[in-house]
């Protein structure tokens, strides 16, 4: 067995309540870390959450409940949506309970009629060396919602065409400000499609970038379906559940399923907390989180999850950084894998030179603070650097701790 290094984590990372973890690796499949953080002058928690909804007045999430009730679906009456903070109305939405829920509990029943779903011109999954089919498909569904947009109270899906129409645009980095996305650019991986996945993936198609410069309101619906967006179909109320994949309580039938969505309670809910499925580790997401990570959830929501936090660096490179206690952080590593899942030394030298660029990038491009960089795209920013920053520090160390470990045991 491997001994545990004891660690103190800086008290601004406390992890909340119920942080358990539901990640697809067991105990038995993965070896565990526990290695020091990075020091509080380089690690600096911002407080932040995992919400991808903009603020909204109660009567328009009101009206989408009625609505979806009226159309045979089903929302807990134990159920509320609600700014997440009761003394800030401005901040972000989510589904809280106003009573104790049990496990087991019919949470929201949302019928297949109210789906903003594509159901023209859909191009089925097919083999091959990229994901065309997809974002074509993303391409015509955003077409889709912008002219469901455009139809206001003529639309068959009035109360959520509203509910769309009131986001804020801004929200994830590819419709960020120009000055925003150059930062972002600095700090994520090079190659990376976080900024400019638009451009990477909707070239030469209805929804290039070119097109959209002059269409705000194409680059918003296009926006739109990839963030909130389930394959081919917007979901109204389950796109207003929040994401953590450390206190998921929920879950779920298939989205394709019968005539609608069945989503439980799948934990002991007291009254207050809120409920949380995951974006990345859901009934319908396959092998998603083989090749997805933190980076590709800020790409497509808009925000820095909280841990557990997944770190995909190729094809080569996976670990997940979670908390083992309210203090300790661990480094885990897929032992499937060959080599336990660790890097070689290729992939040791990627992390090294990724842990001294981003250092670099640090002192050069995140001292003068946000400048004339909208403060929510700064806060993101700087929140994704430090987490970057730590998660590649922590499998440094994880992989030098085991490797002397198993030196000394020679």
């Amino acid at each position: 067995t491997i001994s545990e290094l004891s660690i103190i984590s800086p008290a601004t990372n406390h992890p909340p309540e119920e942080n358990t973890c539901n990640m697809r690796l067991t105990a038995s499949l993965l070896v565990a870390m526990a290695v020091p953080t990075v020091s509080n002058a380089a690690i600096a928690t911002i407080p932040g959450n995992n919400s991808t909804i903009s603020p909204l007045p109660a009567d328009l999430t009101g009206g989408i409940i009625d609505w979806v009730r009226s159309m045979g679906g089903y929302f807990n009456p134990k159920l509320e949506i609600r700014p997440m903070f009761l003394d800030d109305p401005t901040s972000p939405l989510g589904v809280f309970a106003r009573q104790d829920l049990a496990v087991g509990e019919r949470a929201l029943e949302i019928p297949h009629t109210v789906y903003m779903s594509l159901t023209k011109n859909v191009e089925k999954e097919y083999s091959g060396e990229n994901d065309e089919w997809f974002w074509n498909n993303m391409c015509n569904l955003s077409k889709k919602v912008a002219k469901e947009n455009k139809k206001g109270k003529r639309s068959r899906f009035p109360p959520y065409v509203a509910y769309l129409k009131s986001q804020g645009r801004g929200q994830i980095p590819a419709t960020w400000s120009k000055l925003g996305k150059e930062k972002l650019r600095a700090v994520v991986t090079p190659g990376s499609d976080v900024v400019d996945w638009m451009d990477l993936y909707f070239h030469g198609t209805a929804c290039d970038p070119s097109i959209l410069k002059n269409d705000p309101d194409g680059t918003s619906a296009l926006a739109l379906v990839i963030q909130r967006g389930f394959d081919n179909s917007l979901i109204p109320i389950w796109d207003m559940v929040n994401h953590h994949n450390g206190r998921i309580n929920t879950e779920n039938d298939s989205i394709f399923q019968g005539d609608k969505l069945n989503v439980r309670i799948s934990k002991n809910v007291n009254a207050g907390s809120e409920i949380f499925a995951s974006y990345d580790m859901c009934t319908d997401c396959r092998d998603v989180q083989d090749y997805w990570g933190t980076p590709e959830i800020l790409r497509d929501f808009g925000f820095v999850e909280d841990y557990p936090q997944r770190w995909v660096y190729g094809d080569d490179i996976w670990f997940v950084v979670d908390w083992k206690d309210e203090e300790e952080l661990e480094v885990y590593w897929d032992e499937e894998e060959e080599n336990n899942g660790l890097p070689n030394e290729k992939g040791m030298e990627f992390l090294r030179k990724e842990f001294q660029r981003l250092e670099r990038v640090g002192a050069s491009e995140l001292v003068d603070g946000p400048g004339a960089i909208p403060q929510h795209e700064w806060d993101t920013i700087v929140k994704f650097h430090e987490a970057s920053l730590e998660a590649v520090w922590l499998a440094i160390d994880s992989v030098d701790a085991r490797k002397s470990q198993v030196t000394s045991t020679e």
